[in-house]
């Protein structure tokens, strides 16, 4: 069953039922709020994702056309005259939606980001020098991408959106492999700090181990890397 399939039977029963105030549903990430709800993602998206599953942008220009196609669906529909976003902090997909939809609309309160001066010899001024100092919501606004991805392997700690890492959902998430998968993957006893390097180059690489066996899972990462 679709997402929209899913959803415009969850809003028509319950309208049916009598519920009449607004209905919000929020969305995380696919896969781990999949696995936390125990729900099952269907496959036609899952065979989309897979291939680009490395590609941050890839996945989120994915995301962004499906979500606007279910939008419209779920407008065209009539079972509902409005839609709910919650951004977590991610509001570029959800601007992009809402542009692709026809929900977004700009209009140019003045050409200038500036008031214009009742001064005679400086009413024709179109260029100001830039003091980040008083001008906060510029800089945060010229800034507001430049942790867009901070997932990567190498993004910064510092970020707001980390947060604290006893907080970090894959706390929440336990591993698929028994105690006895993992040491055969690490190894059953650590030597030295090499041993380390070791499991992370073949699970980098995507190359076996030294008896075999190939190392799929990390303390660090719960999906195989394939990014070399």
């Amino acid at each position: 069953m679709c997402v929209f399939q899913w959803s415009h039977f969850h809003i028509k029963s319950s309208i049916q039922l009598g519920v009449i105030f607004p209905i919000f549903q929020g969305y995380e990430s696919l896969r781990h709020i999949a696995k936390l709800g125990g729900l099952n993602v269907p496959q036609s998206i899952l065979d989309v994702v897979e291939p680009i599953k490395d590609n941050d942008e890839a996945v989120r220009a994915f995301g962004i056309d499906f979500a606007t196609q279910m939008c419209r669906d779920i407008l065209d529909s009539g079972v509902a005259l409005g839609l709910h976003f919650y951004t977590l902090n991610r509001e570029v997909a959800s601007l992009s939606i809402l542009k692709k939809v026809g929900l977004w609309h700009e209009e140019i309160f003045r050409p200038l980001p500036w008031k214009p001066t009742a001064n005679a010899s400086r009413f024709q001024e179109d260029v100001r020098p830039i003091f980040w100092a008083s001008r906060p919501k510029s800089y945060v606004a010229r800034t507001s991408e430049w942790e867009e991805f901070p997932n990567g392997r190498w993004g910064n700690s510092s970020a707001a959106t980390f947060g604290d890492i006893s907080e970090h959902h894959l706390f929440y998430l336990r591993s698929k492999f028994t105690k006895a998968q993992r040491l055969s993957m690490w190894g059953n006893q650590l030597f030295g700090e090499e041993d380390v390097w070791k499991v992370f180059h073949n699970f980098i690489s995507g190359t076996p181990a030294e008896n075999g066996v190939m190392v799929g899972f990390t303390q660090w990462r719960i999906i195989s890397c394939s990014a070399l």
